[in-house]
């Protein structure tokens, strides 16, 4: 969300399952691969007004990582955005 603070962030494509977005965008923003991060905590999705577009809304999808990757903090958070149909 443009403007706006964010950790490692994208957009859900082809109906995918958020945890399964969030670890490919954590390789594809941050170059860590999955055997390197291990899920330490969830939380049900949030759905937020979007300060960019009129009338749109966000769906978030919250996730906190840990990572083993030394090149890296030791916590991650992770949010993943959804347009709302």
């Amino acid at each position: 969300m443009k403007g706006l603070w964010a950790g490692i962030s994208g957009i859900i494509e082809n109906n995918e399952e958020p945890l399964k977005r969030a670890k490919i965008e954590i390789f594809e923003e941050a170059g860590i691969i999955e055997e390197e991060i291990t899920l330490v905590k969830d939380t049900k999705s949030m759905k937020i007004n979007s300060p960019q577009y009129e009338n749109h809304e966000w769906e978030v999808f919250p996730f906190l990582f840990e990572t083993t990757s030394t090149d890296y903090a030791h916590l991650i958070t992770n949010i993943i955005d959804q347009k709302n149909r």
